[in-house]
């Protein structure tokens, strides 16, 4: 259902069917105790809010799956979390913590880079989407050294 949500999101479909399996998603992890469904379910469900111009509630689901990562919750590839959670504060004019999320974001990507021992793979994954484009968006906007 996430899955479905986002690739409607992408295709720049009507928001509310997104938001429907987003939220229908988050239940469904709640209920089956799985973190990575109830986390990329919340930033499934900030973009579809955000996109249908629920700016408030956007920022609602983004800061709702940080706060998960941040209980300690077993999810897979955080950095795409933080960088949700970064857009989503960055168009609701919370720019210190937009930045202050580039930066945690960053630091997973770096940090996963460092378990990589060889040296070809890790540069593969440094120039692949996402790592790639959050670090260029966070160096863009200043919150990592160019």
């Amino acid at each position: 259902m996430v899955y479905l949500a986002f690739a409607h999101l992408e295709r720049g479909d009507d928001p509310a069917r997104p938001l429907e399996l987003a939220v229908g998603a988050v239940q469904l992890a709640r209920d089956g105790e799985i973190a990575n469904g109830e986390v990329y379910g919340l930033a499934a469900e900030a973009f579809a809010r955000f996109r249908g111009g629920d700016v408030n509630g956007a920022r609602r689901a983004a800061e709702a799956s940080v706060a998960l990562l941040d209980a300690g919750r077993d999810v897979d590839s955080p950095e795409e979390i933080l960088y949700t959670f970064a857009l989503i504060a960055e168009a609701a004019g919370a720019r210190s913590e937009a930045h202050d999320a580039l930066m945690r974001a960053v630091a997973e990507i770096r940090k996963k880079a460092r378990r990589i021992r060889d040296e070809g793979w890790r540069t593969r994954y440094l120039a692949a989407h996402p790592a790639a484009m959050i670090i260029s968006h966070a160096t863009e906007v200043g919150a990592v050294p160019r």
